[in-house]
């Protein structure tokens, strides 16, 4: 940490204080992540989850660039400096489109399947914590502890999951959650509450969607077993709406009175007819 000179507390949580750090050496900037008063095993934790961050390259993950223990043996992560647009300013008050919003959380879907297939929670997704950097989102600021009995948890009510609120371990399936309700805020540009019922009566009131409120509701689940069992699955449910569609658009919406195939149709009817009409004729004739 000697390497850096650190000012201007970006934000302060708890137990950790995030800075800028200017390089002493080349003077470039980067945001250092401070973790204090944390036990042994918070430390072995934060070190190893930081070590698989450090390894993993993803253009909408913030790089973690080293991490370690300073001399008054707090944790801390050094990442990349990026300047941007937080989400909940980049998402208009009435929310995004599907289709303006999709090429944005596939990205997303897919940082998070990354960093869970490396083994890694995330436990703070939130629109804060999304930045729209030249256009592209960046999921920033990892690193959360977990809470230390049940009523005192880290995490933003509204996008952690209540059984972390409750105490219990987190899984990949509090990540779900989170991703969950940070859809339904880009779709709805509102927060989720943390009760299913007031979830429910949010989308319904400003979704008006029932395929994308199914994917939330499912992703949301007050029961962990009852959510995807995967971001994967969930990215499967989301594409196969998009290819929907998309499907949807391309079918053609033609007058049949000016298509090839109305034209064919229109002839079939008319030589059916004349047919008919010669017939009755000739019957009528025979029967003179």
């Amino acid at each position: 940490m000697d390497k850096y000179v650190l000012s201007n507390i970006v934000g302060k949580i708890d137990q950790s204080g995030v800075f800028l750090g200017t390089s002493k050496t080349s003077g470039k900037h980067t945001a250092i992540k401070l973790f204090s008063e944390v036990s042994e095993a918070q430390k072995e934790s934060l070190l190893h989850d930081a070590k698989i961050l450090q390894n993993l390259s993803h253009p909408n993950l913030v790089r973690i660039l080293e991490s370690g223990i300073d001399e008054g043996n707090n944790v801390f992560y050094v990442m990349e400096y990026l300047e941007g647009i937080p989400l909940h300013h980049f998402v208009p008050q009435e929310g995004l489109s599907f289709e303006d919003s999709w090429a944005m959380i596939e990205k997303l879907a897919n940082a998070l399947l990354a960093i869970h297939e490396a083994g890694v929670l995330h436990l703070d997704l939130k629109p804060g914590n999304i930045l729209m950097v030249s256009g592209e989102p960046k999921i920033i600021d990892f690193g959360i502890l977990p809470p230390k009995e049940p009523g005192s948890f880290r995490g933003t009510p509204g996008y952690i999951a209540p059984e972390v609120i409750l105490g219990q371990a987190p899984t990949i399936k509090s990540d779900i959650y989170s991703f969950g309700a940070l859809l339904a805020f880009i779709w709805t540009g509102h927060k989720l509450y943390n009760t299913l019922a007031h979830q429910l009566k949010n989308l319904s009131e400003h979704l008006a969607n029932p395929d994308l409120e199914k994917i939330i509701s499912r992703a949301t689940r007050q029961d962990p077993a009852r959510r995807y069992a995967n971001i994967g699955e969930m990215l499967k449910a989301l594409s196969l709406y998009h290819h929907e569609q998309d499907y949807r658009s391309a079918e053609p919406n033609e007058d049949p009175t000016h298509s090839k195939w109305g034209h064919w149709v229109i002839a079939a009817v008319i030589s059916t007819l004349v047919c008919i009409a010669v017939g009755i004729y000739y019957s009528l004739l025979h029967s003179i």
